[in-house]
């Protein structure tokens, strides 16, 4: 009984200890507790795997055949004893001439060392550890002590084997201190071994990740080709099948002249009431303009106005400038004929309000507010009209402007305005003075009460929500007020700057806040122009690819251009003039914005030149006009070069002033105007290294035969082809600005001077004799002989610098 009590007990422990034992964490394992767990699995391990399916460290050392060994030293032993098993060796690296050594250094030379050794059919791996330091992998360790000796020899290389060496029999001797401590030496030889398990299994699942990666990119490359092809013979079915579309263009001349009249008779159906009825309308216009209905005759102007619009519209759109063309717009301005003397009337008769408003406003019994009212409508919807066809100008391709626009009635109502001003107090000034007893004061309590008045509307208007156009309006008015042209003016006799001092129109918070509201509108309108400039420029280069009989627009000198330079300065020209007439220090703000956005927009052109270089050598066969759409782009930035210049003289002219702050506000902008004036010109070096690349591209055959046996021999004339290409060029060079065309001349001869002595400098063909040497300089001279005649006649066009001395610089040296 007490037998089996001791074997429940016995029982219940062990239970107890095996539950203890299941629920420990793993992560209370301590490394002894590993050490001896992986012993544990060693000596369990019942199975036995096969010797190929063994970890390299398991597998049995090759035998060594001791009647073969003809080893000199313990390094061939070594040697012999390594051959056939995996051994790593660490390099370390420094970098010489630099104080820190970087990763992309140390790549780059373990990259050569390794494409050395494999030169000299010793195969390893290399894998960067740490950003100074290497591991060399040799599937075959004896090839290990060939990379030590031609490793140990390198520049770069820090740690030598004799080195590793040392510090290995260091970490030993530290570890072996006691003599106790080598009864540890068999766990210490198995815990290196495991370490160095670890690590090459670490190196090898990087290899095979890698090799993977490897195996599907070549897969993937495999692969492409036949996608290449695929795409290629779809985009040549595609293009078999646009061909016939190209000539469609010519077959629908007939329909497309039919269509243009179709639409010229559709605007005149839709308009034939009011042609029928013409003589009616104008009668009736007349009559309203006489009883001084104004909306009414305004309504019927209106209306005939946009008749006759439409039909000039659709004549205007046909594009063509023949007789018949200019007889059909002629009957039609003829039919509307009576129009014209319409709107002068209707002109007249706001011109005579805006010269009586005041006494129309106070003139209750003959309807006189309800005239200034009505005049200032019409003005408001003349302004409008105005604004939309400017717009639609700025928007289309092609100009179309109606007879007579834009009128600009504002702005001579306001004219109108100030004269009458003027013209009251003047009389004040002249008459009233006279009539008045002096104690009255009357002269200077009239410029009181109208400077009050002016004040409280400006006061107003500040106030609202005023466009751009009102805005720029309302401060040159500001500024127009106290200028000679209204109260400085030198009858009056008045010192506007002290008035204006006192009780100024605005505060000047007010007046900036107006002047910083513009200003930002400019930036918005600026930035949107240029996006729109730079878009309609880039569409127009790629639309050759699909219209290739389209034209480049050439001036009276016959020299491509586009419309961009025109756009851009004329954005500068119309804010700079704004600006003008707003405030003095808004000038310089607006002019500095511009060419800000300016500097931003050379940047964005730039990278669209790039761009299109870079699809037209995808393919040259498709952009079929790439050389003259360049030669535009580079006759554009002359053009901006030189208007830069021209605006940075009307704008140093503009800021010239005597106080300091204005001064250095003017040097700020001038320096601004250089900086983009210098965007411009890396803009046209750009765009003439297009060119160049352009020319290269179909000399560089050639040139490379040159310097060469065939050359020298004259079996082969390279030089031949050379010119008969610089002369097919030089037709589309006609087309360049003589700037332009001197600086390209220069680049391709730098071009041509540079292939030679790369020739020469890279011994393409090695002079063996002084009968060699003679005929080279003979051949040479041939050469040069050509390319100077050729240049000779790129120098006599007009204005053209003479580039011809300087092949004959070089002839004298050979």
């Amino acid at each position: 009984m007490l037998k089996k009590s001791w074997i429940l007990v016995f029982l219940i422990a062990a239970t107890c200890w095996a539950e203890t034992k299941k629920k420990r964490d793993l992560s209370s394992y301590t490394e002894a507790d590993l050490e001896r767990l992986y012993e544990e699995w060693e000596e369990n391990d019942d199975e036995k795997l096969p010797e190929d399916e063994l970890p390299p460290e398991k597998r049995k050392p090759p035998e060594l055949d001791l009647s073969k060994i003809k080893a000199n030293s313990p390094e061939d032993m070594l040697r012999m004893a390594k051959k056939g098993q995996t051994l790593m060796m660490f390099v370390g690296l420094k970098d010489v001439d630099s104080e820190v050594t970087t990763r992309s250094f140390s790549e780059k030379w373990t990259s050569l060392w390794q494409s050395a050794l494999y030169n000299n059919h010793v195969d390893c791996q290399v894998f960067m550890i740490e950003d100074n330091r290497a591991i060399f992998m040799f599937k075959d360790g004896a090839q290990a002590f060939e990379a030590k000796d031609y490793l140990t020899k390198q520049k770069y290389v820090t740690e030598k084997m004799e080195e590793i060496e040392e510090q290995a029999l260091r970490i030993v001797g530290n570890q072996l201190q006691r003599v106790d401590q080598l009864e540890k030496l068999g766990e210490m030889r198995k815990k290196a071994d495991r370490k160095k398990a670890a690590v090459e299994a670490m190196l090898r699942t990087g290899v095979q990740s890698q090799l993977e990666g490897i195996r599907t990119a070549i897969a993937q490359l495999n692969a492409a080709p036949e996608d290449v092809k695929s795409v290629e013979g779809s985009l040549k079915t595609i293009r078999e099948r646009l061909k016939p579309l190209f000539h469609l263009q010519d077959k629908m001349l007939e329909i497309r002249t039919e269509n243009a009249r179709h639409r010229q008779y559709a605007a005149a159906m839709s308009n034939l009431k009011l042609i029928l009825n013409l003589k009616e309308i104008v009668a009736e216009t007349k009559q309203a303009l006489e009883e001084n209905k104004l909306l009414v005759a305004h309504k019927h102007i209106m209306d005939l106005e946009r008749a006759r619009d439409e039909l000039l519209l659709e004549m205007h759109k046909q594009g063509n400038s023949s007789g018949s063309d200019n007889s059909k717009i002629q009957g039609a301005n003829s039919i509307f004929a009576d129009v014209d003397p319409l709107v002068r009337k209707l002109h007249e008769n706001i011109r005579y309000i805006a010269a009586r408003e005041l006494e129309m406003c106070s003139n209750s019994e003959e309807d006189g507010p309800t005239g200034v009212v009505s005049a200032l409508r019409i003005v408001e919807r003349e302004e409008r009209i105005d604004r939309y066809y400017i717009q639609q100008n700025k928007d289309a391709k092609e100009k179309f402007m109606p007879p007579g626009r834009p009128r600009q009635w504002e702005r001579i109502y306001l004219e109108n305005a100030r004269l009458v001003i003027l013209r009251d107090l003047l009389a004040a000034h002249d008459a009233a003075v006279h009539c008045f007893p002096a104690k009255y004061d009357i002269f200077n309590r009239c410029i009181s009460e109208y400077h009050k008045a002016v004040q409280k509307k400006i006061q107003y208007l500040a106030g609202t929500d005023l466009d751009k156009a009102e805005l720029s309006q309302l401060l040159k008015w500001i500024k127009l007020y106290g200028s000679d042209q209204l109260m400085g003016h030198r009858k009056l006799g008045l010192d506007p700057e002290a008035m204006l001092k006192d009780e100024p129109l605005l505060t000047p918070e007010a007046h900036r806040k107006l002047c910083d509201a513009f200003i930002e509108m400019s930036k918005s309108d600026i930035q949107f122009w240029l996006e729109r400039a730079l878009n309609l420029e880039k569409n127009d280069w790629y639309r050759t690819i699909e219209d290739d009989h389209s034209e480049l627009e050439m001036d009276d000198k016959k020299c491509y251009y586009t419309t961009l330079p025109s756009t851009l300065f004329s954005m500068l020209r119309d804010n700079f003039a704004m600006g003008k007439e707003i405030d003095h220090t808004a000038v310089a703000k607006i002019v500095m914005i511009t060419f800000e956005y300016f500097e931003d927009f050379v940047d964005k052109f730039n990278d669209a030149v790039r761009a299109f270089r870079n699809k037209h050598f995808e393919n040259r066969a498709v952009i079929q006009k790439y050389t003259s759409i360049m030669i535009s782009i580079v006759n554009n930035m002359v053009t901006c070069i030189e208007s830069t210049d021209k605006y940075r003289q009307q704008i140093r002219l503009t800021l010239e002033t005597n106080t300091q702050q204005e001064r250095s506000m003017m040097d700020e902008v001038l320096e601004r105007a250089d900086s983009v004036r210098e965007k411009f010109a890396g803009a046209l070096s750009l765009s003439i290294s297009c060119l160049r690349d352009e020319i290269y591209e179909d000399l560089k055959t050639s040139l490379e035969k040159v310097v060469t046996k065939d050359w020298l021999y004259e079996t082969v004339r390279p030089i031949g082809t050379i010119d008969s290409t610089i002369e097919d060029y030089y037709y589309d060079y006609m087309h360049l600005k003589p700037q332009a065309r001197a600086m390209l001349t220069s680049e391709l001869q730098l071009l041509i001077v540079r292939e030679y002595l790369k020739a020469i400098e890279t011994r393409r063909y090695v002079l063996s004799s002084t009968e060699e040497r003679v005929r080279f300089c003979n051949v040479f001279h041939k050469d040069v002989d050509v390319y100077a005649r050729r240049f000779d006649i790129i120098s006599k066009l007009p204005d053209m610098e003479d580039q011809v001395p300087f092949y004959s610089q070089i002839n004298k040296y050979f």
